[in-house]
């Protein structure tokens, strides 16, 4: 094929030519673990949480204040949707009097995703959670469940990005924001509670880490930089990638079939009185810790003795050892398999790959032989 290099290069190629930047590691999240990052109910739910002043979060109005702030100065709405009068953040600040409510039903049967009611003010904000779906709301509505309790109201949409509203909706809505422009609000009221409970703040901080926007875009950026610098080292042979990925995929159905059909002829070879269990077997590329050292060509067969001492049959290459195809590897039990016994670390014990497995079990039963003479535990 044109352009095409030959198997040697382009390993080199792949192994050596291929650096890439670092990516920060994501911090552990309860949302993405949970697998629920932009369920639009769990986000109400929990900005429900911290929105009450009386929450156990011990954050007093420090949240509710943030969303105040972070509409800053907008227009009430009555029955016949925008006033005249402009409501501002600083006078419904270090009020404790808040209800919330989530997925408060109005009369047609629509749901408002949260509503804040202050008996001090009379007053109350409606808040319309908008995650990832497009504004469609029935935000009278809204407004007239509102003003059921409160003489005047804000209607409230908040998303990650700015969403966009009809000419109609902007009769019944009273601001947009963005969760960032609420989060740095937020962190700036936070940073100033002196008793705080923590979990309640770690809390807090995951889910604004999952919803923000802002930290999103950085992660696209540092991904845009992996990606430039993968595409700029391999070049001439991405192509042929694919190739590699399947030849891969080969030799690990080699070494699974190979190392399974072994599993069981070992276990015959070798009597109850030495096993201390049956031999297992696992593929390198299988497990994490396989991947990320790049054993990705390699399976072990694991045989506990009796006597305390562990010998493993590696089939195939292990990064860091010259030997390949069938090697031996030993080391104590209660010891590391890191750190094997320095006359078995990864030796050759001289028989071919093309053997059959009765001559390779009975060969491995040789050499179980040789390490508990030359390691006696028991």
């Amino acid at each position: 094929m044109e352009g095409s290099i030959g198997a040697e290069q382009f390993f080199e190629r792949l192994v050596g030519g291929v650096s890439l930047p670092e990516r920060r590691p994501d911090p552990v999240n309860v949302f993405t673990m949970s697998r629920f990052p932009r369920r639009e109910t769990v986000a109400s739910n929990v900005l429900a949480f911290f929105l009450d002043p009386l929450g156990p979060h011990r954050l007093g109005t420090a949240i509710v204040d943030a969303l105040a702030a972070a509409v800053g100065a907008s227009p009430t709405l009555s029955r016949n949707g925008v006033t005249g009068r402009v409501m501002t953040g600083d006078e419904l600040s270090a009020v404790d009097d808040w209800t919330i409510e989530t997925e408060a039903v109005t009369r047609d049967l629509k749901r408002i995703d949260i509503l804040l009611t202050s008996q001090t003010l009379d007053f109350a904000i409606a808040v319309e959670n908008k995650l990832d779906a497009a504004v469609a709301n029935p935000f009278e509505s809204y407004v007239t469940r509102a003003l059921e309790n409160a003489s005047e109201v804000w209607c409230l949409v908040l998303s990650p990005s700015p969403r966009g509203l009809s000419e109609e909706d902007r009769q019944w809505v009273s601001a947009e924001l963005t969760y960032d422009s609420l989060f740095d609000a937020i962190r700036e009221r936070v940073a100033l509670r002196l008793d705080p409970d923590r979990r309640s703040l770690d809390i807090l901080e995951q889910f604004m880490d999952n919803l923000s926007e802002r930290r999103t875009r950085m992660d696209h950026a540092q991904d845009a930089l992996v990606l430039d610098a993968y595409w700029q080292a391999i070049g001439d042979v991405e192509a042929q990638v694919p190739s590699f990925f399947r030849a891969l995929s080969a030799v690990n159905d080699v070494l699974r079939r190979r190392g399974e059909a072994l599993c069981e002829v070992l276990a015959s070879h070798l009597p109850p009185t030495v096993l201390a269990g049956p031999p297992g077997f696992v593929l390198g590329i299988d497990r994490s810790w396989g991947r990320n050292e790049g054993r990705v060509t390699v399976g072990y067969i694991r045989c506990p003795l009796v006597d305390g001492n562990v010998v493993e049959l590696v089939l195939g290459s292990v990064p860091g050892h010259a030997a390949r195809g069938l090697v031996l590897k030993a080391y104590p039990l209660r010891g590391s398999a890191e750190k094997p016994y320095a006359d078995f670390d990864h030796v050759s014990f001289g028989v071919p790959w093309t053997a059959s497995d009765a001559e390779i079990a009975e060969a491995f039963a040789r050499a179980v032989g040789r390490v508990q003479a030359s390691h006696p535990l028991s």
